[in-house]
């Protein structure tokens, strides 16, 4: 039994499961424990009032005890996960650099044919192929096996996939698929490069969803971030959203996904105030102005 586990007043779990919560901030966990009552996280950090945005809820000022229990239940939570991952890494590692030293191997003999596979060619027209003829570092043919086995020369290694799949290329560039489908469903500020921009595009989003309870959107300009707002400070400004949308919580996350862009009443829904203590001082926290009101930009640190 895990003593330092902080007990919800009905004695009762919430789970409560978004991709941004295990993407963002490495202090809170999947699971929340909620007042049944208020029905909130007991964390106030910007991811949870992003979960907060997309489930419900009421005021979330957490007691200090509750926050470092959560941290050391994620420190011990992060040890769990290494030594269940690193087995996997080291088998993936092996596997890739295996077939690295096959491949430069292979091309160092001038041609690599690849058959009996399930090749796949991100060609909607020729969706499969059976072959793939390679010769020195670039793709000579794809098609069928006796094609490409007639163009091969005598030298020629052959892989035999034996059965499996072959795909071109992936270059991942840090998307985080299951947050970019998230947000992908949300308005879309990606392009806008002014406050007045993001303001049109949020009073359109507000107006054709007039039952949504709360607003969400991905995208404003990182250059918002720098700039110091009618508050004195950097950063965007709530008071900047409630000139569009007051009656609902309203967040945005900025296009490089490290921080939060709230109106009033997304704070007010929270209880984020000038007494609500940042996550992580200094590192996670919320913009304040000079005396200490939130802002409404919720910024986390270096990831």
């Amino acid at each position: 039994m895990n003593r330092n586990k902080p007990k919800p007043e009905n004695q009762r779990d919430r789970k409560i499961f978004s991709t941004l919560l295990t993407e963002r901030l490495p202090i809170f966990e999947t699971e929340f424990l909620t007042d049944e009552k208020q029905g909130f996280p007991r964390l106030a950090t910007p991811a949870a009032l992003a979960c907060w945005t997309n489930f419900g809820g009421g005021s979330a000022n957490p007691p200090k005890s509750d926050l470092t229990a959560s941290m050391r239940r994620q420190k011990t939570n992060q040890r769990k996960i290494i030594r269940a991952t690193i087995p996997r890494i080291t088998k993936c590692a092996f596997a890739f650099f295996s077939g690295l030293l096959s491949f430069g191997l292979c091309t160092a003999k001038g041609e690599t044919l690849f058959v009996n596979g399930v090749i796949w060619t991100a060609d909607s027209k020729r969706p499969r192929a059976e072959a793939v003829l390679v010769r020195g570092e670039s793709i000579h043919y794809v098609g069928s096996r006796a094609e490409a086995a007639s163009l091969a020369g005598d030298n020629a290694a052959v892989i035999d996939l034996k059965r499996g799949m072959l795909l071109p290329g992936f270059v991942e560039s840090h998307i985080h698929p299951g947050i970019a489908g998230l947000l992908a469903s949300k308005l879309q500020i990606i392009g806008t490069r002014t406050v007045a921009e993001v303001q049109a595009s949020l009073a359109d989003y507000a107006a054709a969803n007039p039952n949504a309870k709360s607003l969400f959107g991905f995208g404003f300009p990182s250059a918002l971030n720098t700039a110091v707002n009618a508050a004195g400070v950097t950063g965007p400004y709530r008071k900047d959203l409630d000139a569009v949308v007051s009656d609902r919580p309203v967040m945005l996350i900025a296009l490089d996904a490290h921080s939060a862009w709230v109106n009033s009443k997304a704070l007010e829904v929270a209880g984020i105030n000038k007494n609500t203590p940042d996550p992580l001082p200094g590192v996670h926290y919320y913009q304040r102005d000079k005396n200490g009101e939130p802002t409404g930009w919720m910024v986390e640190g270096a990831a």
